[in-house]
C-alpha cells in the first residue's frame, strides 16, 4: 500500500499539487525538518532511510488496530530485523565517514590527552557493549509496546463479548474503543521514538565538526 501511494503520487506530481501530493509533501517536509533538528545539514543524506523507517513502522503499528489484522511490529522477528538494519547502517556510516582509525578512536572515547588515553582501555569495552546493546534496545522497546497494546485491546474485546452473554445483548460492549484511540497515539509515538533514536545513533558516529549546526 505504501509503495502504491508513493508510485501514484510520483507519477501524478504537478507544480500545483493535488490533495494527495500536498499531503505527502507535508509529511516529508515535517520529517525532513525533524531530522534536520537532530542531525543538521547532513540529515538530507539519511532522510530517505529514516523517513521510510518511520512510515513503515507507523503503518505497521496502525494496521494491527484494524479488525482481523495483526501488527507485524508485534513480532520480535520484524523489530529485530529493523533494529539490525539500523545498526549495520550506522556502523557502515561510522566507518565510511570517520575511516577505520577514526572509528576505532571513536570507540576509545576520542582520547586527546594523557588522562583520556589512560581511560581508553576502559572506554573501549563500554562503547562496544553500548553499540551492541542498541539494536536490542530498539527491537525490544518496539516489540514490547506494540505487543502490550494488542494484548490490552484483545482483553477488552473479550470482556465486551463476555458482557454480551452476561446481559443477553445482541452485540458486544465496545470497551476497547477508548484503548484503540489511545493505541493510535502510542503507535505514532513508538514509530517516532524508534526513528529519532536511529537518527541520534547516526549523529553520534559523524565527524565531530558536523555536530555543530
Amino acid at each position: 500500500m505504501m509503495i502504491t501511494v508513493a508510485v501514484i503520487t510520483c507519477r501524478r506530481r504537478q507544480m500545483i499539487p493535488g490533495k494527495l501530493q500536498n499531503l505527502m509533501e507535508m509529511i516529508l517536509e515535517a520529517l525532513d525538518n525533524l531530522f534536520y533538528s537532530v542531525m543538521g545539514k547532513e540529515s538530507r543524506k539519511y532522510t530517505p532511510f529514516l523517513g521510510t523507517l518511520f512510515l513503515y513502522i507507523w503503518f505497521m503499528n496502525l494496521i494491527g488496530l484494524v479488525p482481523f489484522f495483526k501488527s507485524s511490529t508485534s513480532s520480535i522477528n520484524t523489530t529485530a530485523a529493523l533494529a539490525i538494519t539500523v545498526f549495520l547502517y550506522v556502523q557502515y556510516t561510522g566507518l565510511t565517514r570517520l575511516g577505520v582509525w577514526g572509528y576505532f578512536h571513536h570507540l576509545l572515547g576520542s582520547p586527546t590527552d594523557a588522562v583520556t588515553w589512560a581511560l581508553a582501555p576502559i572506554n573501549l569495552p563500554i562503547h562496544v557493549i553500548g553499540e551492541l546493546a542498541r539494536p536490542f534496545s530498539l527491537a525490544l522497546r518496539l516489540f514490547g509496546n506494540i505487543t502490550g497494546e494488542d494484548i490490552l485491546i484483545a482483553a477488552f474485546v473479550s470482556l465486551g463479548i463476555m458482557f454480551m452473554g452476561l446481559f443477553g445483548s445482541p452485540i458486544g460492549f465496545p470497551f476497547q474503543i477508548p484503548f484503540i484511540l489511545l493505541a493510535m497515539l502510542t503507535s505514532t509515538i513508538q514509530a517516532l521514538v524508534f526513528t529519532m533514536l536511529s537518527a541520534i545513533y547516526f549523529y553520534m558516529v559523524m565527524p565531530s565538526e558536523e555536530h555543530k549546526h
